[in-house]
């Protein structure tokens, strides 16, 4: 059912909106009112607000999942598959900030305006899932990248951090400029910026040669290409790569979670709309740069991350592969491929927050910290054996071991790739996969049989619900196999939906 300015769609985006609010007044009532900071004051308490109502607004996004609507004259649009995506964003988000209670609580630096600025970043990813015109589009990355930069800094007494932080909004705002100059030129190629019309006028160019020569048509790829160059660097495609693991390594654990994590699911979105309406049209044009770019990611990724030190550079790089194999499913213009990018989106999205989630319970007994160097996991196990074996099962699931969810995400790929008889590509993915399994094996190696030079002991998980979350996940990761059914039927529905 399609609806036409019925604002009630809205309502997520309207609520989270009051939620900033409320949770900013009561922020600043608690931190600076002694009468009110002794008495309803803490930390916990803003945690469990901020919890509480992402919870309510995923009821809310829930309700919109059957409805298709436009409203603001077409500048925003709603489909089961952006509900759908909407929905891991919160989730994901809610998750995240689940699983760093204990971090926060020993980090004395963060405070309540971290959250604020999450969930405004969490308000642009939600806004731009939304997006049907490439101005509002524009607003949406920028209310999100604003909040990121900031987020990216937030340590500032490390150098790395405000290093990291830099480069990113200097490269930020580059790739902003050549998605602006993108939509400038294809304005004045097509006289709209709204994503139905432009699709509407794209087809007749694709197909009527007459009205347009091969020049114009070239410029119209030209400004696809300076826009796709944009969210290339938001989804850490290579070769506009290199902000990522600067960033992630200076930003704290719980920023780098949330890096890696929930703005890659709403450019994914971006991404899609951007294939189906638009790139679909031209795709014999953009294949191969398409093509290059994914494989390319693939393999910088896993080769780079193979001679880090730093876990959280090698996660970075991981990222950066993942990233690659999710763009080589959307370079397909397939429904297996477009199918194939959504289920291994949600399968990374699952695992990374799982562990990321053990990431963030663990910390030496002696001085509170985190670890930083995959050296320091060498007494990991035999202090912490069950959080070991979780940490060890998601890491071979991200290498694609079966029968564990990794595999699976990997497996359509391939499938799809054979699908459309790109049999030399496909050998490469599974060479890659097997690859990759050398540096995430290296971890689990480290963590079970080297021995520490410096003994660590590392504090349990204080929170019980934090744990019996991350068990449920692992299993999970486990039987996937017995959920794979379901999945694959949800996600088939959420695309058919745009397709038929």
């Amino acid at each position: 059912m399609l609806f036409l300015n019925n604002f009630k769609f809205l309502l997520p985006e309207i609520f989270l909106s009051f939620l900033i609010l409320i949770v900013l007044v009561y922020g600043v009532m608690f931190s600076r009112i002694q009468f009110l900071r002794k008495y309803f004051g803490g930390l916990n308490n803003v945690l469990f607000l901020i919890l509480f109502g992402l919870i309510i607004l995923f009821v809310l996004q829930i309700f919109q999942y059957n409805c298709d609507f436009y409203i603001l004259n077409f500048h925003m649009s709603g489909t089961r598959f952006s509900h759908f995506l909407k929905s891991i964003l919160i989730l994901s988000t809610f998750f995240l900030i689940l699983f760093s209670k204990e971090y926060i609580i020993f980090e004395k630096e963060f405070h309540f305006e971290y959250f604020i600025l999450i969930l405004l970043a969490l308000l642009g990813l939600l806004l731009m899932c939304n997006a049907n015109d490439f101005i509002f589009l524009y607003l949406a990355l920028e209310l999100q990248s604003l909040s990121l930069y900031v987020l990216a800094t937030s340590n500032r007494y490390n150098n790395k951090s405000i290093e990291g932080g830099l480069k990113y909004f200097i490269f930020g705002s580059l790739a902003s400029g050549l998605f602006l100059f993108g939509v400038s030129l294809l304005y004045g190629l097509t006289g709209c910026t709204n994503f139905n019309e432009i699709s509407i006028f794209l087809i007749n160019s694709a197909y009527d040669l007459d009205t347009f020569n091969f020049d114009y048509i070239m410029l119209i790829c030209l400004s696809f290409t300076f826009i796709l160059s944009g969210f290339f660097f938001k989804f850490s495609i290579v070769p506009f790569h290199n902000w990522t693991p600067d960033v992630y390594e200076g930003s704290p654990y719980l920023i780098t979670a949330f890096f890696a994590l929930v703005p890659k699911i709403a450019i994914f979105s971006v991404l899609f709309n951007l294939f189906v309406l638009f790139i679909s049209n031209f795709h014999n044009i953009f294949f191969n740069i398409l093509l290059f770019c994914s494989v390319l990611s693939i393999l910088v990724g896993s080769l780079a991350a193979l001679y880090q030190t730093n876990l959280k550079r090698l996660l970075a790089y991981s990222t950066i592969s993942n990233m690659g194999f999710i763009l080589l499913g959307l370079s397909l213009n397939t429904f297996e491929g477009y199918h194939a990018s959504l289920m291994y989106l949600i399968i990374y999205v699952l695992l990374m927050t799982c562990l990321f989630g053990t990431l963030l319970q663990t910390r030496s007994a002696l001085n509170n910290k985190l670890f930083l160097n995959i050296s320091e996991l060498s007494s990991l196990f035999r202090s912490f054996p069950i959080l070991t074996i979780i940490i060890s099962l998601i890491l071979f699931s991200l290498a694609g071991i079966p029968p564990l969810a990794g595999f699976f995400s990997k497996f359509y790929l391939v499938f799809a790739l054979l699908k459309s008889k790109m049999l030399f590509t496909s050998f490469f993915i599974v060479f890659v996969g097997v690859y990759s399994c050398i540096y995430y094996i290296r971890l689990i190696k480290v963590m079970y049989f080297e021995k520490p030079f410096i003994w660590t002991l590392f504090h349990s998980i204080k929170s019980e619900l934090n744990f019996y979350l991350l068990i449920f996940i692992t299993f999970f990761n486990i039987c996937f196999y017995y959920f794979l059914d379901f999945l694959l039927d949800l996600t088939r529905n959420v695309l058919l939906r745009i397709f038929i």
